[in-house]
Formats: C-alpha cells, sequence, structure tokens
C-alpha cells in the first residue's frame, strides 16, 4: 500500500510534469492526513524530488515558492489534526525553501545571515536547535574571545602573575594558566590567584573588556535561549483557504 500511495505522483516525475506531481502531492497529504490522521516524516522529502528537476532559472524561482507554500500547506494540515511534533519535523525543510528563495532572489545578504543562524542555532522550539546554539556559542566564544585573549595576555610578553598573598615564591605561569585567567575573566567568575600584572596596562584593561563582553553574550545567549523557548505559533503564512487560489495554478 505504500508504494501504491505514492505511484501517481512518481508517474508524473517520470513524464516531467512536476505540476501535476504538486497536485497529486497535495491531494495524498490532503487524504492521509484529514481522514486517516496518518503521516510519515520522509513524505516531506517527496518534495526534494519534484525541486531536483532540471528547470530554466525562471522556473526554478516559481517551483521553489510552490514547494515552499506546498511544505507550510502540510504544517497546517499537521497542525490542525493536532500533530504537532510533525509539524515542527517539517518546519527546518520549509525553511530550507525559504532560504533558496532569497538565493534565487539575489538576497544573498539576507540568505547569509538566515545560513549562518540555522548552522548556528538551527531552528526555534526545537531540542536539536537548543543544543545545536549551546554547542556553536562555546564554540565561537572560545575561538574569538577566549583564546585570542589568553594569546594576548601570554605574548609577546607574560602580563598575569599570581597574586603574591597566595603564593610567596615565583610559579612561572604555563599556557593553561592563560586559558584558566581568560576563562575566569570572560565569564567573571575571578577566583583572585591569578591576576593582571599592576603596571601593565594593556593586561588591566584587556581583562576589564573581556570581562564586559562576557556580560554582553551571556545576556545573547539568554535572550536566545528564552525566544526558542516561548510559545510563539508554530505556523504562519495564509489560513488554509488561501492556499486554494495558489494551487489552482497548477492545474
Amino acid at each position: 500500500m505504500k508504494n501504491e500511495l505514492w505511484d501517481q505522483f512518481y508517474k508524473h516525475l517520470d513524464k516531467s510534469n512536476w505540476r501535476l506531481a504538486l497536485v497529486e502531492y497535495k491531494n495524498v497529504i490532503e487524504k492521509k492526513i484529514t481522514n486517516d490522521l496518518a503521516w510519515e516524516n520522509s513524505w516531506a522529502d517527496k518534495i526534494d524530488d519534484i525541486w531536483r528537476r532540471d528547470l530554466d532559472k525562471s522556473e526554478r524561482l516559481y517551483i521553489t515558492a510552490i514547494c515552499e507554500r506546498m511544505l507550510a500547506y502540510t504544517r497546517k494540515l499537521l497542525i490542525n489534526a493536532r500533530k504537532h511534533n510533525q509539524a515542527r519535523k517539517v518546519f527546518p525543510k520549509q525553511m530550507k525553501y525559504r532560504r533558496f528563495l532569497d538565493w534565487l532572489n539575489g538576497d544573498y545578504w539576507v540568505w547569509f545571515q538566515k545560513y549562518v543562524y540555522w548552522l548556528t542555532a538551527g531552528y526555534q522550539k526545537t531540542y536539536p536547535g537548543l543544543i545545536r546554539l549551546l554547542i556553536s556559542s562555546i564554540f565561537f566564544v572560545n575561538i574569538f574571545v577566549l583564546i585570542p585573549c589568553a594569546a594576548t595576555y601570554r605574548f609577546p610578553h607574560p602580563r598575569l602573575e599570581y597574586v603574591p598573598t597566595v603564593y610567596k615564591e615565583s610559579i612561572k605561569l604555563e599556557w593553561f594558566h592563560y586559558i584558566y585567567f581568560s576563562a575566569m575573566a570572560l565569564t567573571t567568575v575571578g577566583y583572585g590567584d591569578i591576576h593582571p600584572k599592576p603596571l601593565d596596562k594593556i593586561g588591566i584593561f584587556l581583562s576589564v573588556g573581556e570581562a564586559m563582553v562576557g556580560y554582553i553574550l551571556l545576556g545573547i545567549f539568554i535572550g536566545l535561549f528564552v525566544h526558542s523557548m516561548l510559545k510563539i505559533p508554530a505556523v504562519d503564512g495564509p489560513p488554509l483557504d488561501d492556499f486554494e487560489g495558489i494551487f489552482s495554478k497548477l492545474k
């Protein structure tokens, strides 16, 4: 039955009639979601089978827009059927087609911003997105803030020292001490065992600046995290009835 379900869909694709293939896709998901309340996540991937067809640039733009709207329509049907988890899994694919539209329309800067956001934070309201946000935040903070500051504390000459009241003897700082102090300054923890040399202005002002950057980054991360967890309406776009006008051009 699973193979027969999409037979007509692939027959249209084999004849390079992507319009009728999209109509068949629409008919299948309406029947399965609305009547049988059935859905398989792999069904959304069939939109990719349509989009991969060889098309000229103008037709590529049109089919990309239609594919994006078809995925939005799929999400609408799933949420109306109270299949919210399945709707969330369709959302990343819909956003992928929105990025395609930005690129095809020549909005390269918008495409770049969305692509970087996707690489670092994934998509809202998904646990993988939150995990990706955490990992990417740690990565970028280490690469662009913590390690460069630690290197500046060390080169061209050491700018840090142990607090004399803590260690009477002279202790040579190793590379991990500089990373340790940089992390303590960035997180504003400041255990106090290591500090910038009193007469080293660069070391003093760098530690102050790193602490301020740490405050700002923490605020940004909390803001992104809270924004991702807010109960924002899961579906955007026009009501279901408005899709009929869009898809009627396919026939």
